[in-house]
């Protein structure tokens, strides 16, 4: 199993869990936040899955953007939008 975390700034902590094996470049994961709120993020993983992009959408209406490993935000969601931290 992977498991991962992501912060909103300034709110709540959420963590998910998937499996490693998964071949599928696109998964959803779900996740997390404490005793009341939980949510999915939507994982596309790239060759070698080791860099991607995720949206997370939470049942408390709050929703975010991240990249991970070589990716840029830019590269991954364009010029010009909002960047969360």
């Amino acid at each position: 199993m992977g498991e991962f975390w992501v912060a909103f700034p300034g709110s709540i902590r959420c963590t998910g869990s998937w499996s490693v094996r998964d071949p599928n470049p696109t998964i959803v994961i779900p996740v997390t936040c404490g005793a009341r709120v939980r949510g999915e993020a939507i994982v596309t993983r790239q060759a070698g899955f080791m860099t991607g992009s995720a949206i997370v959408a939470l049942s408390n209406g709050q929703r975010g953007q991240f990249v991970f490993g070589d990716l840029t935000y830019e590269q991954a969601f364009g010029q010009g939008r909002v960047r969360t931290r």
